[in-house]
């Protein structure tokens, strides 16, 4: 009769396993980076939306005009939602203004151009924003 039976684990053993650990868990950390970058696309375009919003308020309270909508720093909401932009994006905000119209776009962490503007578009471009309207 053998007894001598060994218990545990051998060393391969717990090196397999810890390496799938290792795997899985980096798996995991690149899908909550993309979840992550998702929502916070999708937070930089609401804030873009309340941009449009407020460039309509600005209007009505101007003479119905947009000039100085974007260099206007006395505009506490558009200020903040301008830092909440740039935070959530990591990049700046361009907005571009005259009498008729205005136009503002970001960049968004998957790389693509949110635009609004104020004929009431907003939407992904893929030509860089000159003048005061989105590209379509």
């Amino acid at each position: 009769m053998n007894t001598n039976t060994k218990h545990g684990f051998t060393l391969i053993e717990l090196l397999a396993v810890i390496a799938i650990i290792g795997i899985l868990a980096g798996v995991v950390t690149m899908n909550l980076t993309k979840a992550r970058d998702h929502a916070r696309d999708k937070s930089a375009i609401a804030s873009m939306e309340n941009l449009l919003i407020e460039g309509r308020l600005y209007k009505s309270r101007n003479n119905f005009e947009y000039e100085d909508f974007c260099a206007d720093e006395a505009k506490t909401q558009r200020e903040s939602l301008v830092e909440q932009l740039e935070a959530l994006t990591s990049n700046t905000l361009a907005c571009a203004d005259d009498a008729d119209a205005f136009v503002a776009s970001v960049e968004l962490r998957s790389g693509e151009t949110y635009c609004v503007d104020s004929t009431n578009y907003r939407g992904i471009v893929s030509d860089s924003v000159t003048g005061t309207a989105c590209p379509e």
